[in-house]
């Protein structure tokens, strides 16, 4: 900007100094011709003043061709030295605006690098930073990721010992009601071969009574259980079924067994009465086998889940 005002004063002071030196060369050139005229007589006849006046007109162009051979020389003469100074200010002013010009486009090569340099900085930190910016993204989408497969795995693993503990529970309330048929049957068969005086068939039909309502209560646990694990539910149907077996037997027997022989015909009834009682040895053994082979059981089921996890295990991706 400053450099610009300068160049427009620069050339403006020039303008006008070759401007003052041309008007003081015409001025001086008027004032020369003016001063030397002559002037025509009155006085004269009017034939004499034409004439005189031609002759006048005549001195005056020739004074003035003199005049401005003179003038021409002394003009020169006179004015070569500011001629001379106008034209070194003209070449002083043309250096000045050409170096004012150079040194402008410097500045502008200058400030455009220096705009260039701004922008590869500041794209160079848009870029770091957009890196940096990736980089957290990733860092917290793989902490999310492993946040949500451990919240996965923990909830499958809480899930996964509910469905355990809810198993076990079915199979012990299983096992537990195939226990009480076969204790009511014991103790049944126990006093037919060991108290044949208190035996009768009261005995038999409070059984019935019980075996009638704990069936129903075997089959609902039996459903509960193939529910949670159909492969544990399979294992307890051979025992559920000896259960079946074992009271089926006892109704045949006990069915053909009168109380009233007891006094008619005691020998026969005994007889019946110790063929039922000597069903309570396989019964009592079934029993007392219970606790095992439910623990064998169980066992097994662990055992096949944990062979079951380790081949899942074993399939995933590394």
């Amino acid at each position: 900007m400053c450099i610009d005002r300068f160049k427009q004063a620069a050339t403006k002071s020039a303008f006008y100094l070759i401007l003052l030196f041309s008007s003081l060369g015409f001025l001086q050139s008027c004032s020369s011709n003016t001063t030397n005229t002559r002037q025509v007589d009155r006085q004269l006849p009017r034939d004499e003043q034409v004439k005189e006046a031609q002759v006048i007109n005549e001195e005056a162009q020739a004074n003035y061709y003199d005049k401005q051979a003179e003038n021409s020389g002394s003009f020169w003469i006179a004015y070569s030295a500011p001629i001379t100074t106008v034209i070194g200010v003209l070449i002083a002013v043309l250096t000045i605006s050409l170096q004012s010009r150079n040194a402008g486009k410097l500045e502008e090569q200058k400030r455009e690098r220096a705009r260039e340099d701004e922008k590869d900085k500041w794209e160079q930190t848009r870029k770091d930073e957009l890196e940096k910016w990736n980089r957290t993204r990733e860092d917290e989408l793989e902490k999310w990721n492993r946040l949500r497969e451990d919240e996965k795995e923990k909830r499958y693993q809480t899930r996964k010992d509910e469905i355990s503990r809810e198993t076990r529970q079915a199979a012990a309330d299983l096992i537990k009601k195939i226990a009480i048929a076969a204790h009511s049957m014991t103790w049944v068969l126990w006093v037919a071969g060991n108290d044949l005086e208190h035996f009768s068939r009261r005995l038999v039909i409070e059984h019935d009574e019980r075996m009638n309502a704990l069936y129903t209560d075997l089959v609902a646990a039996q459903v509960v259980l193939a529910s949670l694990n159909k492969t544990l539910y399979q294992r307890t149907q051979s025992m559920v079924s000896s259960i079946y077996s074992y009271d089926d037997q006892l109704a045949r027997k006990a069915k053909v067994i009168d109380d009233t022989e007891k006094k008619s015909d005691f020998d026969n009834y005994k007889k019946k009465v110790e063929e039922l009682g000597a069903l309570w040895t396989k019964v009592y053994e079934f029993s007392q086998n219970l606790p095992n082979k439910f623990a064998d059981m169980l066992d097994v089921k662990l055992d096949l889940q944990n062979q079951e996890e380790k081949k899942t295990n074993d399939n995933k991706p590394k």
